[in-house]
């Protein structure tokens, strides 16, 4: 279903809100990093939870904090399949198949597993007590470690309580760093699995910081988001705060993550203003871990992004004055996107659009935040009444997604898993697919001088962006196929066709250049009245048998556009009333007039309704009548299905049907 119904039989009476859209589409076959449903998104800006603080992973909050590697990690304690004393490499040949059971290790009851045990301990205490050198020895006894944690791993919390005791024993005399490094890793590994998660985080964030660690960097991060898998809810991260307050570096971790937006769960929204409260309270209470330096400023980002978190935008611009203007917080994107966010949310639009085109203009293509800028740079130029400005704002989004795009499928190839899923892999709005703000603009919003302003302005607009359509189109395409239809509604055949020719688009040149001809017959004043009246009518059926092929702009919609018309109401799950800012009452009204105007002029079987009754009308029942409201007739019954049961439409298909 493409189109609502035509504004002179019933007039839009909802508001415009907002609408998120996820369509189930298969793609498949298609190369690309991301197959699992088609989205769009209109007018996010209208709801608060787009101006959230931003969504910050552990991947990203860490993406400085390892130094590079400068040579590749030694195998593990025990895996190692040659290469050792007889004695060592006995206990690597036992080790070596239980590392192999899985998670969790196969039951103990399992009498052939009870044999790897033994079998294994039993070649450990053998090789204890031969000649080994330090290192060779450390290995022994960190595999011996790693065997009773296996046990442990079961379920045993008596057994991982030991296992604790022998790692942390072996780390106060382990000389080898790469065994030490392991050891850290599983003493990590045995926290998480006893619950303390904050001293597993601990040990993670610190190996992060060790030059030639044993743990690679995908290993440190992927074990902080099985800790945190997004912002630590479901380990009740927010009320363990104070465990993280040794350091600045554990607390500002915690901080963003535990301030990380909640788009739809009712329930954890409801917690937000809780989990910030806490947050303040516990930046407050340990002001001394932030004296100075680069932290002092991270706790200012840290201050914002809890106010803002719980709403109160008055303490989080407050807070946004304590920086130097020419400190690198002044650049940071984080801190302009909150400050902004401050800015809209209390109406002050014009204040709102420095902050915003400041991250785009400092972050690097491919960089996500510029998909979420440009769509806040759409609602800023909304409100400020600069059509133009809005329009190219809407054309940097579907810019920037592209660009977005490109640098997945890169990270997709390199198996970059981690970087990969920063955005996609836990929130998708407001980072959705398609804008249907583009398309509104293009076909309902912006008047034809004011496209062809944005035409004058941006004259080399020649990228082509990857919208909707199977084929790429630049800004300018766009644009002048918005302008064809348009003369097309406004039955300017010839110009239309002379867009369509130079977009290469020759079906509608060919249809134009017919419909320029039948038009002309029409109205031809040189022809007798009964002449007008047939080619009349041979004009209508034809724009009655070529349904969106006339006045519908089929490179903008692909059958959504009626979500921008009957502006949906966000469902009751992903939000509340509090959630939503209406429009303004004048906006309201130029959206409605709008959408009226073109929901008509843009139904090829309502026009043609039109001209056919006009010629019921006046040859009344002769041959050509009736077959004018036999057609007329046809032309009626789709859209009345199409829209629903309507009483005047009824009346209508009534009235030709006597």
């Amino acid at each position: 279903m493409r189109r609502n119904k035509p504004s002179s039989v019933t007039a839009m009476k909802k508001k415009s809100l907002i609408i998120f859209l996820a369509f189930a589409m298969s793609l498949a076959g298609a190369t690309v990093v991301y197959t699992c449903a088609f989205e769009s998104t209109f007018r996010a800006y209208l709801d608060r939870r787009f101006w959230q603080p931003l969504a910050k992973f552990a991947e990203e909050i860490l993406k400085n904090s390892s130094p590079p590697s400068e040579q590749p990690a030694p195998p593990f304690a025990g895996m190692a399949a040659n290469g050792g004393k007889p004695a060592l490499q006995s206990v690597r040949d036992a080790y070596r198949p239980l590392s192999r059971s899985g998670y969790p290790p196969l039951p103990l009851e399992t009498e052939a597993v009870r044999d790897l045990y033994a079998e294994a301990r039993t070649a450990v205490a053998a090789a204890i007590q031969t000649d080994l050198t330090a290192q060779e020895s450390e290995e022994v006894r960190l595999v011996e470690a790693k065997i009773d944690m296996r046990e442990g791993e079961v379920g045993n919390q008596e057994s991982l309580q030991q296992v604790q005791e022998k790692l942390q024993s072996f780390l106060s005399i382990a000389r080898t760093p790469a065994l030490a490094s392991e050891a850290r890793g599983w003493l990590a590994r045995v926290h998480y699995l006893r619950g303390n998660y904050s001293s597993a985080a601990k040990i993670y964030l610190d190996e992060l910081a060790v030059a030639n660690s044993s743990l690679s960097r995908k290993t440190l991060l992927t074990s902080l988001r099985n800790l945190f898998p997004y912002n630590g809810s479901s380990s009740r991260l927010a009320d363990h705060l104070e465990e993280y307050f040794d350091t600045p570096r554990y607390a500002l971790f915690v901080v963003n993550l535990v301030t990380n937006p909640v788009y739809f769960d009712p329930e954890e929204r409801r917690a937000m203003s809780t989990v910030a409260k806490q947050v303040l309270a516990a930046l407050h209470n340990h002001r001394e871990l932030f004296r100075s330096g680069p932290e002092s400023e991270a706790l200012t980002l840290a201050l914002m992004r809890a106010a803002l978190y719980m709403g109160d935008i008055k303490a989080a611009l407050t807070y946004s004055r304590l920086p130097p203007p020419t400190s690198a917080t002044a650049n940071d994107p984080d801190f302009n996107w909150m400050i902004a966010a401050c800015h809209f949310l209390q109406q002050d639009y014009a204040a709102a659009e420095a902050p915003l085109l400041r991250i785009y203009r400092t972050t690097k293509r491919g960089d996500r935040i510029r998909i979420v800028t440009a769509q806040a740079l759409v609602g800023v130029y909304q409100k400020l009444r600069r059509p133009v400005d809005q329009l190219h704002a809407a054309f940097l989004y579907e810019q920037s997604r592209a660009e977005t795009s490109v640098r997945e499928e890169q990270l997709y190839e390199e198996g970059d898993d981690l970087m990969l899923g920063l955005s996609h892999k836990f929130v998708e709005w407001p980072y959705a697919g398609w804008l249907i703000d583009l398309s509104y603009l293009l076909d309902i919003q912006l008047t034809d001088r004011e496209l062809r302003a944005y035409l004058k302005r941006y004259p080399r607009s020649s990228r082509p962006l990857r919208f909707v359509t199977l084929r790429n189109r630049s800004a300018t395409e766009m644009i002048e196929y918005a302008l064809a239809v348009r003369h097309a509604r406004r039955e300017e055949y010839m110009q239309a066709a002379t867009f369509y020719r130079k977009l290469g688009s020759w079906p509608r040149a060919a249809r134009m250049r017919q419909l320029a001809k039948l038009y002309a017959r029409a109205n031809d004043p040189a022809r007798t009245k009964q002449e007008r009246l047939e080619a009349r009518y041979v004009y209508a059926v034809f724009l009655a048998d070529h349904p969106n092929g006339v006045f519908y702009n089929d490179m903008l919609w692909h059958g959504l556009q009626r979500y921008a018309f009957t502006n949906f109401h966000m469902e009751p799950s992903y939000g509340n009333s509090t959630d939503v800012q209406e429009l303004t009452q004048q906006e309201q009204e130029f959206f409605q007039q709008q959408a009226q105007r073109v929901r008509e002029e843009q139904e090829e079987r309502w026009r043609a309704y039109k001209i056919l009754a006009t010629i019921v009308k006046e040859t009344g029942p002769s041959p050509l009548g009736r077959r004018a409201a036999k057609k007329a007739l046809a032309c009626l019954r789709p859209i009345n299905g199409r829209f629903g049961d309507d009483q005047e439409l009824q009346a209508m298909i009534t009235e030709l049907a006597q």
